[in-house]
């Protein structure tokens, strides 16, 4: 997993670039190597530092596994999924959804 939060200068694992970027996929995992959601996870961009309680991440996540009985948790506020290809299937505190690569996913913060 290669998250980040923190998009401030003062972190050195940040490039900051005043031109747009652009990426390629991820490597889909060879052979038998299993990768749910949460391994899956990678930083693209970002912008504040949470701590200050401003900002935004961009992530993207490559699974091919179920995660099996783990679970996962944002509670910072709002999370857009959508599929690129295959199926997802989600498990919410208002039941279980399934999304297709058509479809997506908006979990927003419930004390708003």
């Amino acid at each position: 997993m290669s998250l980040e939060s923190c998009f401030l200068k003062l972190n050195p694992k940040v490039h900051i670039s005043p031109t747009q970027l652009a990426w390629h996929p991820f490597d889909l995992p060879s052979g038998n190597t299993k990768v749910d959601f949460v391994s899956g996870l990678k930083t693209i961009a970002g912008n504040g530092d949470p701590t200050l309680h401003e900002g935004l991440a961009i992530h993207m996540y490559l699974a091919n596994a179920s995660m099996e009985k783990k679970a996962f948790c944002n509670n910072d506020g709002d999370m857009l999924i959508l599929p690129q290809q295959g199926r997802l299937d989600i498990q919410t505190e208002f039941g279980r959804y399934l999304f297709n690569g058509i479809d997506m996913f908006l979990k927003a913060p419930t004390n708003f």
